[in-house]
């Protein structure tokens, strides 16, 4: 996100971000872990509003203890949103389960949360296009040598099951 969005952000959730949050927005660090798209952190101004204004809205969640100052910043690979803990001074992440409607304490800090993430991520980045392309190079040699090795056996086969 840029600074223009974590304005239309603030504005729409109705507090100040903090700064630890803004800082990882400006500066997202995560990339895709394959084809998986990154869902733990949001960096979509669109989804921290919908998320954080209606939480959780397809599965009928009421906002019961849902506390003003309370951001959604990503979601489980489940579905559970979550949500940082603007009020509290270390910044606790919170786990909202799209089952129980339950809070879980997740992460004690922002900064545990983010440490995680950072290291779940870390060396599982997607492939660059040249290793893509490399990759895709070697998957039609293997696919030709199938072919070159089966093709005459399956002649073979025929031939003797035609006797």
């Amino acid at each position: 996100m840029n600074a223009a969005q974590l304005k239309e952000v603030e504005a729409a959730v109705g507090f100040r971000l903090p700064e630890e949050y803004r800082q990882v927005s400006l500066n997202f660090p995560f990339r895709p872990i394959g084809r998986d798209r990154v869902y733990w952190f949001y960096d979509d101004p669109k989804r921290v509003i919908h998320d954080t204004l209606k939480p959780l809205a397809d599965g009928g969640y009421n906002r019961v203890n849902w506390k003003n100052g309370y951001l959604a910043i990503g979601e489980s690979a489940a579905g559970d949103l979550y949500v940082l803990d603007t009020t509290a001074t270390a910044l606790p992440v919170l786990c909202l389960s799209h089952e129980t409607h339950a809070f879980e304490p997740e992460w004690p800090t922002f900064e545990a949360y983010m440490a995680e993430w950072l290291k779940t991520n870390e060396g599982e980045q997607t492939a660059s296009p040249e290793a893509k392309a490399q990759q895709r190079k070697m998957k039609l040699i293997v696919l030709i040598l199938i072919i070159a090795i089966d093709l005459p056996l399956l002649v073979l086969l025929f031939i003797w099951l035609a006797r």
